[in-house]
């Protein structure tokens, strides 16, 4: 693709670097605004032992954006963004072409928005070395959905709009999203990210950000049920079907 231009931003680990494609340039903006303050709140909630310094790439279009996330276009209309990676070397905890990748859906974004969705993409740039390849997506989406939207105040009905419905009515989850609800369809898609920050927000509000941080940490080394229930169990002190009953309680008190 040609017209590539490059800038450096200033974060807390040395200059971030910004890829972009003509046409971009309002997006540029406001992620070169929004950059340095989100890379200190992922650092305030995972600490600063990771780069504190990313390379994104702002796409001018679909194909763009297909192509550098190696995504399928009919899959990913309505993404803001996604990060993505070569390999990880893990004896030298090293990521290597690690990339935060913005679609051009982004150029809709508010001040607002771009800083969430920054937060949470940097999160999983903070927690690559960390996780698992297979490690469950209601942990991995679900705390960098937290992390976007942490200090923000934001109420569930707001956040989680459709997961709020069913509460509602009475249709509560019975358990955690599986990956396979991630990659399904747009609405079951979209009701799996919102119950991930759900649960993540209820583990936060529950037991405090850094049981939610420990609780990562051990869950994100391995995608065997087995061992993520064990992981969880070991940070929290209850298995993870008596934390889904208390999600549920939680739930319906926030929705009420």
């Amino acid at each position: 693709f040609g017209g590539v231009q490059a800038a450096d931003v200033k974060t807390a680990g040395g200059a971030s670097s910004i890829l972009s494609y003509p046409g971009t340039e309002a997006t540029v903006a406001a992620v070169g605004r929004e950059l340095g303050p989100a890379v200190a709140a992922v650092s305030d909630f995972w600490g600063d032992a990771w780069a504190q310094r990313a390379v994104l790439m702002v796409t001018g279009d679909a194909a763009q954006f297909a192509a550098f996330t190696r995504s399928d276009p009919d899959r990913i209309a309505a993404a803001a963004a996604a990060t993505v990676y070569s390999r990880i070397d893990r004896g030298s905890r090293t990521v290597v072409g690690q990339r935060v990748v913005m679609a051009p859906t982004a150029a809709q974004l508010s001040p607002a928005g771009v800083a969430v969705v920054l937060r949470h993409e940097l999160t999983h740039v903070a927690t690559r070395v960390d996780t698992a390849e297979d490690a469950p997506m209601w942990l991995t989406e679900g705390v960098a959905e937290y992390v976007g939207r942490r200090g923000t105040d934001a109420e569930l009905t707001d956040v989680a709009p459709e997961l709020a419905a069913e509460v509602a009515g009475g249709d509560l989850p019975t358990g955690l999203p599986t990956d396979e609800d991630f990659a399904g369809s747009a609405d079951a898609a979209r009701l799996a990210y919102q119950s991930s920050w759900s649960f993540a927000e209820f583990v936060a509000d529950r037991f405090g950000d850094d049981k939610l941080r420990r609780m990562y940490l051990a869950a994100a080394q391995s995608g065997a049920a087995a061992q993520v229930d064990t992981a969880v169990e070991s940070v929290l002190g209850a298995d993870t079907a008596e934390l889904v009953r208390q999600w549920q309680t939680w739930l319906r008190r926030e929705v009420r």
